[in-house]
Protein backbone atom coordinates (compact mmCIF):
# COMPACT_ATOMS: atom_id res chain seq x y z
CA UNK A 1 0.00 0.00 0.00
CA UNK A 2 1.29 3.49 -0.85
CA UNK A 3 0.36 6.93 0.34
CA UNK A 4 0.16 9.29 -2.64
CA UNK A 5 -1.03 12.78 -3.41
CA UNK A 6 -4.13 13.05 -5.56
CA UNK A 7 -3.44 16.14 -7.66
CA UNK A 8 -6.61 16.15 -9.74
CA UNK A 9 -9.32 14.08 -11.35
CA UNK A 10 -10.35 14.54 -14.96
CA UNK A 11 -13.06 12.27 -16.35
CA UNK A 12 -11.95 8.75 -15.38
CA UNK A 13 -8.29 9.67 -14.87
CA UNK A 14 -6.59 10.21 -11.51
CA UNK A 15 -3.49 12.41 -11.54
CA UNK A 16 -1.20 11.19 -8.74
CA UNK A 17 2.19 12.33 -7.47
CA UNK A 18 4.54 10.71 -5.00
CA UNK A 19 4.04 7.25 -6.45
CA UNK A 20 6.39 4.98 -8.36
CA UNK A 21 4.23 3.22 -10.93
CA UNK A 22 4.82 2.23 -14.51
CA UNK A 23 2.37 3.94 -16.85
CA UNK A 24 -0.71 1.79 -17.24
CA UNK A 25 -0.41 0.06 -13.85
CA UNK A 26 -3.95 -0.48 -12.56
CA UNK A 27 -4.98 1.13 -9.27
CA UNK A 28 -7.33 -1.36 -7.67
CA UNK A 29 -8.44 0.40 -4.54
CA UNK A 30 -8.40 3.96 -3.26
CA UNK A 31 -8.89 4.90 0.35
CA UNK A 32 -8.92 8.42 1.77
CA UNK A 33 -6.08 9.51 4.03
CA UNK A 34 -7.04 9.39 7.68
CA UNK A 35 -5.11 11.04 10.52
CA UNK A 36 -4.97 7.67 12.27
CA UNK A 37 -2.77 6.59 9.36
CA UNK A 38 -0.34 9.41 10.21
CA UNK A 39 3.09 8.76 8.75
CA UNK A 40 5.39 9.72 11.60
CA UNK A 41 8.40 7.82 10.43
CA UNK A 42 9.44 6.87 6.97
CA UNK A 43 12.60 5.70 5.28
CA UNK A 44 14.24 6.86 2.11
CA UNK A 45 17.29 5.37 0.41
CA UNK A 46 20.56 6.87 1.69
CA UNK A 47 21.53 8.15 -1.77
CA UNK A 48 18.55 10.53 -1.72
CA UNK A 49 19.92 12.42 1.27
CA UNK A 50 23.57 12.54 0.17
CA UNK A 51 25.11 15.76 -1.05
CA UNK A 52 25.58 16.09 -4.80
CA UNK A 53 29.06 16.26 -6.25
CA UNK A 54 30.30 19.31 -8.11
CA UNK A 55 31.21 18.27 -11.67
CA UNK A 56 33.90 20.05 -13.69
CA UNK A 57 35.37 19.41 -17.12
CA UNK A 58 39.08 19.58 -17.81
CA UNK A 59 39.46 22.20 -20.59
CA UNK A 60 40.91 19.56 -22.93
CA UNK A 61 37.73 17.48 -22.49
CA UNK A 62 35.54 20.29 -23.76
CA UNK A 63 37.75 20.43 -26.87
CA UNK A 64 37.47 16.64 -27.23
CA UNK A 65 33.68 16.81 -26.94
CA UNK A 66 33.47 19.55 -29.56
CA UNK A 67 35.65 17.56 -31.98
CA UNK A 68 33.58 14.41 -31.43
CA UNK A 69 30.28 16.24 -31.94
CA UNK A 70 31.60 17.73 -35.18
CA UNK A 71 32.20 14.22 -36.56
CA UNK A 72 28.55 13.21 -35.98
CA UNK A 73 29.58 9.88 -34.45
CA UNK A 74 27.12 10.06 -31.55
CA UNK A 75 23.71 8.49 -31.84
CA UNK A 76 21.75 10.48 -29.25
CA UNK A 77 23.50 13.83 -28.83
CA UNK A 78 24.24 16.64 -31.27
CA UNK A 79 24.85 19.61 -28.97
CA UNK A 80 27.72 20.04 -26.53
CA UNK A 81 25.60 21.74 -23.85
CA UNK A 82 23.10 18.84 -23.83
CA UNK A 83 25.86 16.25 -23.59
CA UNK A 84 27.69 18.14 -20.84
CA UNK A 85 24.45 18.46 -18.86
CA UNK A 86 23.78 14.72 -19.09
CA UNK A 87 27.33 13.93 -17.97
CA UNK A 88 27.01 16.42 -15.08
CA UNK A 89 23.68 14.92 -14.01
CA UNK A 90 25.10 11.38 -14.02
CA UNK A 91 28.24 12.22 -12.09
CA UNK A 92 26.66 14.63 -9.58
CA UNK A 93 24.83 11.66 -8.05
CA UNK A 94 28.10 9.68 -7.65
CA UNK A 95 27.42 6.47 -9.57
CA UNK A 96 30.25 4.66 -7.74
CA UNK A 97 29.35 1.36 -6.12
CA UNK A 98 29.83 0.78 -2.40
CA UNK A 99 32.67 -1.62 -3.26
CA UNK A 100 34.42 1.07 -5.31
CA UNK A 101 34.01 3.66 -2.57
CA UNK A 102 35.58 1.30 -0.04
CA UNK A 103 38.43 0.38 -2.39
CA UNK A 104 39.27 4.03 -3.23
CA UNK A 105 37.82 6.12 -0.39
CA UNK A 106 39.68 9.36 -1.18
CA UNK A 107 40.45 9.85 -4.86
CA UNK A 108 40.41 7.63 -7.90
CA UNK A 109 40.12 7.39 -11.67
CA UNK A 110 36.88 5.93 -12.98
CA UNK A 111 35.03 5.62 -16.28
CA UNK A 112 31.61 5.03 -17.73
CA UNK A 113 30.07 4.68 -21.18
CA UNK A 114 27.51 7.09 -22.58
CA UNK A 115 26.19 6.86 -26.13
CA UNK A 116 29.32 5.75 -28.01
CA UNK A 117 31.69 7.55 -25.66
CA UNK A 118 34.07 6.38 -22.96
CA UNK A 119 34.25 9.06 -20.29
CA UNK A 120 37.02 9.01 -17.67
CA UNK A 121 36.71 11.08 -14.52
CA UNK A 122 38.45 11.61 -11.20
CA UNK A 123 36.31 11.35 -8.07
CA UNK A 124 37.51 13.25 -5.00
CA UNK A 125 35.29 12.22 -2.10
CA UNK A 126 36.86 14.71 0.32
CA UNK A 127 36.11 17.76 -1.84
CA UNK A 128 32.88 16.25 -3.25
CA UNK A 129 34.10 16.89 -6.79
CA UNK A 130 34.18 14.96 -10.02
CA UNK A 131 36.40 16.10 -12.86
CA UNK A 132 35.90 14.74 -16.35
CA UNK A 133 39.45 14.24 -17.61
CA UNK A 134 39.15 12.26 -20.85
CA UNK A 135 36.45 11.71 -23.47
CA UNK A 136 36.97 9.28 -26.33
CA UNK A 137 34.81 7.51 -28.89
CA UNK A 138 34.48 3.79 -28.17
CA UNK A 139 36.72 1.57 -30.26
CA UNK A 140 36.97 -2.21 -30.07
CA UNK A 141 40.67 -1.84 -30.86
CA UNK A 142 41.37 -0.03 -27.58
CA UNK A 143 41.70 -1.83 -24.24
CA UNK A 144 38.44 -2.70 -22.51
CA UNK A 145 37.27 0.16 -20.30
CA UNK A 146 38.33 -0.17 -16.62
CA UNK A 147 40.77 -3.01 -17.34
CA UNK A 148 44.40 -2.79 -16.19
CA UNK A 149 45.48 -2.15 -19.81
CA UNK A 150 42.87 0.62 -20.07
CA UNK A 151 44.12 2.16 -16.83
CA UNK A 152 47.74 2.19 -18.06
CA UNK A 153 46.72 3.66 -21.42
CA UNK A 154 44.47 6.29 -19.82
CA UNK A 155 47.07 7.35 -17.27
CA UNK A 156 49.59 7.73 -20.10
CA UNK A 157 47.13 9.86 -22.12
CA UNK A 158 46.41 12.02 -19.08
CA UNK A 159 50.12 12.47 -18.39
CA UNK A 160 50.60 13.70 -21.99
CA UNK A 161 47.81 16.22 -21.33
CA UNK A 162 49.65 17.39 -18.20
CA UNK A 163 47.11 15.91 -15.82
CA UNK A 164 48.43 14.00 -12.79
CA UNK A 165 46.30 11.80 -10.54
Amino acid sequence: MSVVVLESISHKTLHLTGVDLVEGTPVLDIKPYHTADCLQSFKVPAYLTQESYSVNFHPKCLEQLEEILNTNTLKFYTREDNLCEVIRSCLAQDPSTVHTKLKHPQRGLYAFALDSLEIAYVRDSQALTMEVVLVEVFSSEKPKMRSSQWLESTLLSLKKMGFEI
